[in-house]
């Protein structure tokens, strides 16, 4: 089942591709989930005290935060974009046990290069790794499509370990 079916031409534009609409659909919901996570991490009183609690749990709960009810929203948030991204994958490529392995590793290997706790991070890792994969199966070939961006992940765990825009870590 996929949410709409079509594709679009884009041969009129000089690039030789026919993306599927669903693909652009999930283009847009994505850029949506990621603004609206941002203005609520960033404008709202619930989503400065996430932010205050994922910089210093201590700190936070000295400042008045309930950090059950922080914890709360957070798996929350993170269960409403799972379940968003699971609908917009399962649309392009079929459902199937294990669709959520690439996934996951391509997030993990997003967060960390992008840094942990930042959306901006994560949007540019976000990116990087896409291009990095797409150059790979371009030039190299598919099977080859993660090796780029493993040895990009391993550089940043060595040289830069709280990623593009991460943060140093208060310890509690």
């Amino acid at each position: 089942m996929t949410l709409v079916s079509g594709a679009v031409n884009l041969e009129p534009y000089g690039i030789n591709a026919r993306p599927r609409i669903v693909q652009f659909v999930g283009f847009v919901i994505s850029w949506i989930a990621i603004g609206l996570l941002w203005y609520y991490i960033t404008k709202t009183d619930d989503g400065r005290s996430i932010l205050a609690a994922s910089m210093s749990e201590r700190g936070a709960q000295l400042t008045g935060v309930d950090l059950h009810s922080v914890r709360s929203k957070t798996w929350l948030i993170a269960g409403a974009l799972a379940g968003t991204a699971g609908i917009i994958l399962g649309s392009t490529g079929g459902a199937t046990p294990l669709m959520w392995l690439n996934p996951l590793a391509l997030a993990f290997m997003i967060v960390v290069i992008g840094g942990i706790g930042s959306i901006k991070g994560s949007v540019v890792a976000a990116y990087v790794i896409g291009f990095l994969e797409q150059f790979t199966v371009t030039f190299v070939g598919h099977g080859f499509r993660g090796i780029l961006s493993l040895v990009v992940l391993v550089a940043f765990l060595l040289f830069m370990p709280q990623g593009l825009y991460g943060r140093e870590f208060a310890h509690d």
